[in-house]
């Protein structure tokens, strides 16, 4: 019995030392094999909640935004349809756009070195001869320019005496009436326009010597224009911008005018030259 006593305490100091040996060479052995007592479990610790954010007040709140109504897109514009009238020939390229217009009116000053004829008309003219300033108004419809321009409107005269004595004055001699006249104009930049018309007058004369009177003076006339634009390019678009004038034409007029009265019988032939302005 006491042998197998001591046989097992050896063995317990067998044990023992080897267990002291590992646990010096290996410490995580120790560890495992001899935990220590005095470890507590670690209490799990959870974060605090965060405090609740403030309600703002009404006055803190931005302002709302504006509430835009939404713009449908246009729709894009289709190119008109070119027809027969707005059709662009290769002449309108090369014709300035205030040539292109119709006028509606025309102002017209022409001046003659001898009005009513180279004859003696008047009692006491001898051989005085009669200078002629003359200014017409004209009205050109539009819609019948197609085949020519047709205009008519009045027109006023004044025949003042070369070296005077005839007359009482200046404008002793005068006459209004209106015209009528047909321009051979077919192209948008006609450089020569042929023209033919008919004018009426009613001349009041008051000479010197007293002796007064009026008779009717009728007559065609004819002549030709010719068109400054083309000239001076650069003066016709100022004068369309500043005056409003589509076309400036020099002019040259033969009138017939036939009247006559008790003292007068009137077959006189004359020359006017001048300008005509178109608006």
């Amino acid at each position: 019995m006491t042998s197998l006593t001591s046989r097992f305490n050896r063995l317990r100091v067998t044990v023992a030392l080897s267990v002291l040996t590992l646990s010096l060479s290996a410490p995580g052995w120790a560890e495992i094999l001899l935990p220590d007592e005095n470890e507590t479990e670690t209490e799990v610790t959870q974060a605090p909640e965060p405090a609740p954010e403030p309600v703002p007040t009404p006055e803190q709140l931005p302002a709302p935004l504006p509430v835009v109504a939404e713009v449908p897109a246009e729709k894009p514009l289709e190119p008109e349809k070119e027809t027969s009238s707005s059709v662009r020939t290769i002449r309108d390229y090369f014709t300035p756009l205030y040539q292109q217009q119709r006028p509606n009116w025309a102002v017209e000053i022409a001046g003659a070195a001898k009005a009513l004829g180279p004859d003696t008309l008047f009692p006491g003219q001898t051989s005085q001869k009669l200078r002629g300033v003359a200014l017409q108004f004209e009205f050109q419809p539009a819609f019948v320019q197609t085949f020519g321009i047709l205009g008519f409107g009045p027109s006023l005269s004044l025949y003042p005496a070369l070296g005077g004595g005839l007359t009482r004055n200046a404008i002793g001699i005068w006459s209004g009436g209106g015209q009528v006249r047909y321009q051979a104009r077919f192209f948008k930049n006609q450089f020569l326009v042929p023209m033919v018309g008919y004018s009426a007058e009613q001349v009041t004369y008051s000479l010197a010597s007293g002796t007064k009177g009026s008779f009717t003076a009728k007559g065609a006339f004819f002549g030709g224009m010719l068109l400054l634009n083309l000239l001076d390019p650069m003066t016709a678009a100022e004068m369309y911008v500043n005056q409003g004038v589509y076309r400036t034409y020099v002019l040259a007029e033969f009138r017939n005018l036939q009247g006559g009265d008790s003292d007068v019988a009137l077959t006189g032939r004359s020359a006017f030259f001048g300008l005509r302005f178109e608006y």
